[in-house]
Formats: C-alpha cells, structure tokens, sequence
C-alpha cells in the first residue's frame, strides 16, 4: 500500500481494498473460536489436530470471504471481478491467513494442559501475565503461523508465482 502522501496512491481504491479484505478477515475470525470449540471438545485430537483444524477453517473461511466480496463488491467498488488469476492468489493468501488463525491456537496453554502445544514456552498464555503481555503473545502467534505459511509458498513458488509478487 502506498502511503496516503503519495500523490500516485488513490485512496479511493485502498479503502475499497481495505473493505474487501477486512470483509474477508472477519469471516475467518467469526468460525475461529466456533472451530475449536468443536474440535476440542472432541476430546480425541491431539493439539497438532486442533491447530490443523483451525488452519483449514480459517482457510476456508477467509477464502469464502474473498470470492464472496468479489461477487458483491466487484461491481460497485474497485475490487477485481473473480478469474482463475485471483483464484490461485486468493487460495495462497487464505492459507497463509489460515496458518494466522493455526497459530492464534498456541497461545491455549489450558487444552490438554499444553500438551503437545508448540508454541506453549513461546506464546502460550496461563492467565497469569499482564493483559499487553497477553496481546503482545496473541499478536506473535498470529504471526509465526502466517510467516511460517508464508515461508513455505514463497520458497516452494518461482519468482512470479506467489500472491505477493
């Protein structure tokens, strides 16, 4: 995003992009708590289940949310209309907004008293910190799941192939 100063940014389009992801962003975060509930309440899977579950719904989810908004915006907003360009783009940055919602799991230091749980000594939450510590965690838990996605598409990807370039 270009900054708001530059006078070749049109913030017009940048509000509407903005709209558009946002749209898609809060679709991956109403399913995620719903998600694990039913996946914890399983009982059965084990912590690596619970993070992959969460992965898959928030991928899904946020995936819906940007072919939905593409649907409904593309005609009144400055949103690209659905084509199988923007397919694949949308897939690979759903999956890395996935790996978001996958480590956002890890700050669960409660569900099978963390066992299991990678990110516990990192981002793990017992309560007991302070509330800016507590966001402060969250914050790094969504990241390594992103940047750990991310990792992956870029370094599996050819130059021109991944949604960032």
């Amino acid at each position: 995003m270009k900054k708001a100063s530059d006078p070749a940014s049109d913030i017009t389009k940048e509000a509407h992009t903005a709209l558009f992801l946002g749209s898609a962003a809060f679709c991956s975060g109403f399913v995620w708590q719903p998600a694990v509930n039913v996946l914890q309440a399983a009982g059965s899977l084990p912590f690596s289940g619970v993070m992959f579950g969460a992965w898959a719904a928030g991928t899904i989810a946020f995936f819906s949310g940007l072919r939905i908004g593409r649907a409904v915006y593309s005609p009144v907003l400055y949103v690209a209309k659905a084509s199988d360009k923007n397919f694949k783009d949308d897939v690979m940055l759903s999956a890395a907004i996935g790996g978001a919602a996958s480590g956002f799991v890890g700050t669960d230091t409660a569900y099978l008293g963390g066992a299991g749980n990678p990110l516990k000594e990192i981002v793990g939450i017992t309560g007991q910190e302070h509330e800016i510590v507590q966001m402060i965690k969250a914050g790094q838990s969504t990241s390594i799941g992103f940047i750990g996605v991310q990792t992956a598409q870029n370094l599996s990807n050819s130059k021109g192939q991944n949604w960032t370039d």
